[in-house]
């Protein structure tokens, strides 16, 4: 280990004291026809469940309101203690190398339960499942055993759940589940099965909706909270400026249950409808289990946990990006879980307003709904800028009327209003590292105001990078450039120049802007300047040529009859006089490798420009002479714009053979798949022509692939995505003679 690095690890031991990270997650499953019997154990159906009662207070609490400041409490269950050792109270069940632990749960009353482990450790090949009639939590396993051996489920629907555990026999006795809490629920959460239908209010926007449009890298960093089993709050995944998978998430204080530890707590990812108007095509493939808290302060209603859980390159988990600046956003959108609904999106399209908080000093953001509301559950939503930024997350409502009679769905969309503590207060908190989030989310000290909403697979903790999409060559006569940050694309108030506008000039603003190609040869340099509060600076400036043609996105192809094709190039599928209106493409000149004598004729067949003075030789016919054995001609190209000649292409192939039968080969070039089909003049010319064998070859005529067919088949499909990309012979036999055709792999 270098000094360099030596430092680092120490560092991070001194500096951050984090925990070991688990990279696993819990997956639950659902069923909307019910669990299959397959996947459940058939001796549960003659266990006698253990029953436990509900509270005293438990009727008491399903019609009573909650008592509120403004705040948004979205408790909906009541903890009842117990002491169950799963292993000791289960049945248990042999077979061969594994003993099964089988223990069905009932809560008196219940609408849901969730169960606290106050000891949790399982053995190294052990698998934990938990399940009700609908919803199946199959994938718990060792990598959720934790140094405080705690351990929490999700919220299960109705008042029965069964607890499975599978191990080995051999490791039985290294397995302790402790049951410690049991949490009952009084407020529905669904109907038949979560999110069946919602229960938020009906004035609540899916973020599938419209409004929900271009939010799709933000809505993959909200989590629905579960907080100690009995309260639904929200929360969003934040950037740090040292660009690292570091899980901090960001929620409201007074979700926080005062003393409770946040090592019980649940957080699911990616859990909404696929449709506007309902509640359906959802999922639940991101669970996260435990955090620890990093830092909380009252006055502006924050807390900033870390999950016990890192987010995997591939778990599509985005962190969202923040403003600390203390001007009101001119706009702005919150994403959130109102009472532990499926997400939802609310839009305010007006300045937000600075209010105080219960007559504190001004620390707090004002949003008025113009789309959506916001509701209990919905507290620790994030509050974005214009920007995409966070500015604040959700504390609720001071003057909120919807307590006592008037706690309903109903109530909540006549007041269409959401106060969120400020991120900008929050950012220096009280003063200390527990009380602000400066030195959390900024460990560097870099004294940013802004970071972006960043892709997980982008943080490396090397500083972060912005990137033009786009084709720098202007082959075409307009380019979409996209500006993105981390890979993603990048929301914020961003400006664009081009240096030469006798090559190419820029039209709109934002992230996504069209470059026009004016026609003269040369280059210009495209320059977009980002400005974060007030101050401006240029993101990223890139060359942009107009030179010679670029061969990316051009072909050779031909087209009719194999025995008399017509042959040209194509740009992006397009070839005869497009070439100019698509690439910028004046003249095209042809190469011929061949063993015999053959004629040409230019500006001619169906891929010809009506006009030589539009695109001369676009496309051409060829005259090849049949001889007694089939051979190959080699075709080359190359294209030249009003600045010069491109480089030549590869070679092309085409068969000379003779014209028994034709066989078509679609698409050509090939991807994944590609169908073959005797072409229509052949079936027409004899119905008894079929396809009995098929090869294909590689350049050096090794058979890669052999199929041999029965009578009937005409038309037949290939696959060839697990050939890398090159040029292969694809043979096809009638049962009387072959005919060879090339394919060219991406």
């Amino acid at each position: 280990m270098t000094q360099y690095y030596k430092k680092l690890f120490l560092l991070g031991l001194l500096c951050c004291c984090i925990p070991l990270i688990a990279l696993s997650q819990v997956k639950t499953k659902y069923f909307k026809e019910g669990i299959p019997t397959a996947l459940t154990s058939a001796r549960v159906a003659g266990i006698t469940p253990h029953v436990i009662p509900a509270p005293a207070s438990f009727d008491q609490l399903r019609t009573s309101a909650e008592k509120t400041n403004g705040e948004y409490v979205g408790k909906f269950a009541t903890p009842v203690t117990v002491s169950i050792d799963v292993l000791k109270t289960a049945t248990v069940v042999e077979d061969k190398r594994y003993t099964t632990y089988l223990l069905p749960l009932r809560g008196e009353k219940a609408l849901s339960l969730s169960l606290h482990f106050g000891k949790f450790s399982l053995s190294k090949n052990a698998v934990l499942s938990i399940y009700n009639q609908f919803e199946l939590t199959d994938s718990i396993t060792a990598t959720e055993n934790n140094p405080l051996q705690q351990w929490a489920t999700r919220a299960y629907l109705g008042s029965d759940l069964t607890i499975s555990l599978k191990v080995p026999t051999s490791e039985a006795k290294n397995n302790s589940l402790l049951i410690n809490r049991v949490n009952f629920g009084y407020k529905a959460l669904g109907g038949e099965y979560f999110g069946s239908p919602g229960a938020s209010a009906s004035c609540n926007v899916n973020i599938a909706c419209p409004t929900g449009n271009g939010w799709d890298n933000e809505k993959n960093s909200v989590a629905l909270i579960l907080g100690d089993g009995i309260i639904y709050c929200t929360g969003a995944m934040v950037m740090n400026t040292a660009n690292t998978n570091t899980p901090y998430l960001l929620t409201a204080n007074h979700c926080y249950l005062g003393a409770t530890n946040v090592a019980g707590w649940v957080f699911q990812f990616q859990t909404w409808s696929m449709v506007c108007n309902g509640n359906s095509g959802w999922s639940e493939t991101h669970q996260y289990n435990g955090a620890t808290l990093r830092a909380n302060d009252a006055a502006t209603d924050f807390a900033l946990l870390e999950l016990n859980t890192t987010p995997s390159v591939n778990s599509g988990i985005n962190y969202a990006g923040w403003s600390r600046c203390a001007t009101p956003a001119t706009s702005a959108t919150t994403i959130h879980h109102p009472s532990g609904d499926l997400m939802k999106i609310s839009q305010d399209n007006h300045p937000l307003v600075s209010v105080s908080w219960l007559g504190s000093p001004s620390n707090h953001w004002r949003a008025t709904f113009d789309a959506g509301i916001v509701q209990p559950g919905s507290s620790g939503a994030p509050l974005f800028d214009p920007s995409h930024r966070i500015v604040g997350q959700l504390h609720g409502y001071q003057a909120n009327a919807c307590v006592g009679p008037n706690n309903t769905n109903a109530c909540y969309c006549t007041q269409p209003i959401g106060e969120y503590g400020r991120f900008d207060l929050s950012w220096t908190g009280g003063g200390t590292n527990a009380t602000r989030l400066s030195n959390w989310l900024d460990p560097g000290n870099t004294n940013a105001f802004t970071t972006n909403t960043s892709a997980v697979y982008r943080l490396n903790g090397l500083p972060g990078q912005f990137d033009l999409e786009g084709d720098p060559n202007l082959n075409s006569p307009t380019q979409n450039f996209t500006l993105k940050y981390n890979g993603l694309p990048y929301f914020g108030n961003v400006s664009w120049t081009s240096s030469n506008t006798a090559v190419a000039t820029v039209a709109g603003s934002g992230h996504t802007v069209t470059v026009t190609r004016v026609g003269g040869c040369g280059f210009t340099t495209l320059t977009a300047t980002e400005t974060n509060c007030g101050t401006s600076s240029t993101a990223i400036a890139r060359p942009l040529g107009v030179a010679g043609p670029q061969l990316n996105g051009f072909d050779f192809t031909k087209t009719g009859n194999p025995c008399s094709p017509s042959f040209g190039v194509t740009y992006n599928g397009n070839g005869g006089c497009a070439l100019r209106t698509d690439a910028n493409v004046q003249e095209v000149e042809y190469w011929f490798s061949s063993p015999y004598s053959y004629s040409i004729n230019y500006n001619s067949g169906s891929l010809s420009c009506y006009s030589t003075s539009i695109v001369n030789k676009a496309g051409f016919t060829g005259t090849f002479p049949t001889q007694s054995q089939p051979y190959v001609v080699t075709i080359r190209f190359r294209v030249r714009n009003n600045c010069e000649w491109s480089e030549w292409s590869p070679g092309y192939y085409h068969f000379v053979q003779s014209c028994g039968f034709a066989f078509t080969v679609t698409p050509n070039p090939v991807t994944s798949r590609v169908e073959v089909a005797l072409d229509e003049a052949t079936v027409k010319k004899t119905a008894e022509r079929f396809i009995r064998e098929v090869q294909i070859s590689d350049k050096s005529g090794r058979i890669l692939r052999q199929t041999r067919y029965g009578t009937g088949t005409q038309r037949l499909t290939l696959d060839m995505s697990g050939l890398k990309p090159d040029v292969y012979f694809l043979r096809v036999f009638d049962g009387k003679e072959w005919r060879s055709e090339s394919i060219i792999k991406r």
